[in-house]
């Protein structure tokens, strides 16, 4: 498939790369981690119990190395989200919001780029959407897109190709209910089917081929 052809959506595409994603032999450790992720999140669905919920966030850290940094606050603060299990059921986008913006008191911490804002009196406040998307995605995947930047690209590119005829903003995508309103308008304009996880898993894939062979080609020049 080529460049062009992949600048429109369809559903042979999102098909294409869903079966490199089930049958590649690259993808094998991120199957294995999905599988062991699918079972943890099935045998621990709630989220009040510190212990479950931390371990939970550890997994989702270590397989998708989105650099949390504080799993243990994060945990505590998603056990004290009001309503969580009720509002993750329902699919409110919001929730995504709630996870990952919160506050963490650090002795001599280091200031992140992209994870954290450093407050005065040794706070620093989090913003952590990419792994909040991840851990309410795990618990609801056909309400949660997962916020990825491999996915965001890709969004970019369908946009940036005027025939495709979409509405939404490039700049949209910089908030996560922005990206999950440009993941319905792709899913709908073209007819992509119901699923979100196949829609993820396709514009995740389509990007990481291409970084992998643009890899390859750096390396043997």
């Amino acid at each position: 498939m080529d460049n062009t052809e992949d600048s429109v959506p369809s559903l042979a595409r999102l098909q294409h790369w869903n079966n490199q994603w089930d049958t590649k032999d690259d993808f094998d450790n991120y199957r294995a981690q999905e599988s062991a992720l699918e079972w943890l999140f099935k045998t621990y669905p709630t989220n009040t119990d510190l212990n479950q919920v931390l371990i939970k966030v550890v997994a989702l850290d270590v397989f998708y190395s989105t650099r949390i940094y504080h799993p243990t606050e994060t945990a505590q603060h998603i056990c004290e989200l009001k309503d969580f299990d009720k509002r993750v059921k329902a699919g409110d986008l919001s929730l995504v919001t709630d996870v990952a913006v919160f506050k963490v008191k650090v002795k001599n911490d280091i200031k992140r780029k992209n994870i954290v804002k450093v407050k005065k009196g040794g706070e620093l406040e989090k913003h952590i959407f990419s792994f909040a998307s991840k851990y309410c995605s795990w618990h609801n995947p056909e309400a949660y897109p997962i916020y990825d930047s491999k996915v965001k690209e890709k969004l970019k590119v369908f946009k940036n190709h005027q025939e495709n005829g979409l509405t939404y903003k490039k700049g949209s995508l910089d908030t996560y209910e922005g990206f999950c309103k440009a993941i319905t308008e792709l899913r709908d304009k073209f007819c992509l089917g119901p699923s979100m996880k196949r829609i993820d898993r396709y514009l995740w894939t389509w990007a990481k081929d291409e970084d992998d062979k643009a890899n390859e080609s750096n390396s043997s020049s």
